[in-house]
């Protein structure tokens, strides 16, 4: 998977997609289960690839968490640990206020 990373705005979101596609020759995700807390979504993911780098096979059970106001999506997060980031928005300790309490790195 390509380097856990922090991207901003609508460049940022094409960018971390073609960060992400271009590492993998294949890849499926199937959501299995939706979480909402607040103004956050959890959606628990299974995840297959094959690295095209590597060719090797991948297969893992992950967590995005997408925040949203007004309808649209303003984060989204990727959690290793489906388990951590229910518990962390369900008791409102997530990543992103962690990072929210440290400055923005320069554009």
């Amino acid at each position: 998977m390509p380097e856990p990373r922090v991207y901003y705005g609508h460049g940022g979101v094409r960018r971390q997609q073609e960060a992400f596609t271009d590492a993998w020759e294949s890849f499926r995700i199937e959501p299995e289960r939706f979480e909402q807390a607040g103004d956050q979504l959890v959606v628990v993911v299974r995840f297959w690839g094959r690295g095209k780098a590597s060719g090797a096979e991948v297969e893992a059970r992950l967590a995005h968490v997408w925040t949203l106001r007004d309808g649209k999506a303003i984060r989204f997060e990727i959690y290793a640990s489906p388990e951590r980031a229910l518990d962390e928005v369900k008791h409102g300790a997530t990543e992103r206020e962690r990072r929210d309490s440290n400055p923005r790195p320069p554009a």
